[in-house]
């Protein structure tokens, strides 16, 4: 009875040894040496700031604009601003010239969504930093913000 538990563990053990997957094909793709980032569309605006007010005193929506920086205070983009956004669309703001980061060490780069008030300066919405080592790198777009709002950067690798 031993010998046959025996046997049956052994035989079950080489079987699974020797198994062979799709998985085990399947490289990962080497970390690009940079990005070249093309657009960014923003989607699924809240109506309410997190203090639970509109964005707008008038009740009118938020004078949207998008930047990037590389977190020592030099603008990589900093859009026009979208005056009172209608917050049921999409927007997206094309990065023109294309934005070329080289080094795609994680979190040295930033975004911000701001609701820009001309006498006031502008109110901080959403943000966060660029976090690379979460990107699959064989996919043309990536979620920066996965929660309303939803943040998309439209991208190509460099190799």
């Amino acid at each position: 009875m031993k010998f046959k538990i025996f046997a049956s563990i052994l035989i079950f053990t080489i079987t699974g040894l020797s198994c062979h997957t799709d998985k085990d094909d399947m490289a990962s793709p080497a970390p690009p040496k940079g990005v070249i980032l093309k657009s960014v569309t923003i989607s699924g605006i809240p109506a309410l700031d997190a203090n639970g007010n509109p964005w707008d005193s008038d009740g009118t929506g938020p004078d949207l604009r998008f930047t990037m920086d590389d977190n020592k205070g030099n603008w990589l983009f900093y859009s026009d601003v979208i005056p009172n956004a209608d917050l049921s669309q999409t927007y997206t703001f094309d990065l023109d010239p294309d934005v070329r980061i080289d080094s795609v060490i994680n979190g040295q780069n930033k975004w911000e969504l701001e609701d820009e008030n001309n006498l006031l300066g502008s109110e901080y919405m959403f943000g966060n930093f660029i976090y690379f080592f979460d990107w699959k790198y064989d996919q043309d777009s990536v979620m920066l913000h996965p929660r309303d709002p939803r943040v998309m950067l439209s991208v190509e690798y460099v190799y």
